[in-house]
């Protein structure tokens, strides 16, 4: 299959277009120096995104079904375990998608 030039271009570009917004920051983070009440309050940050986004997706949606909210809740719980006991993230990845799967077809 041949791949016209402008195409090449075309995707170089869009790849700028998506790294260098992402990248720009933390080099310029790199050099930031904050103070130490202001790097007390970000340490905080990363645990109010997660909470904010496991509350959207455990938390019942209107018209959800109690099935669905169930196996994202006993899923989540798996997860949580697997996370206090072994502190190891890769593993509690693991183990959320497959308790996920496995409840929601044990629920089908």
């Amino acid at each position: 299959m041949e791949v016209r030039g402008e195409i090449l271009i075309l995707i170089a570009l869009c790849a700028a277009v998506t790294v260098v917004p992402r990248v720009l920051p933390f080099l310029a983070a790199a050099k930031l120096r904050l103070s130490p009440k202001a790097a007390a309050w970000l340490r905080f940050l990363p645990v109010s995104v997660l909470s904010a986004f496991l509350a959207q997706l455990l938390l019942p949606a209107e018209g959800a079904a109690p099935e669905e909210t169930a196996v994202k809740l006993a899923a989540a719980l798996v997860a949580a375990a697997t996370a206090l006991k072994t502190g190891n993230i890769i593993l509690t990845v693991v183990c959320g998608m497959l308790s996920f799967a496995l409840f929601s077809a044990l629920a089908a």
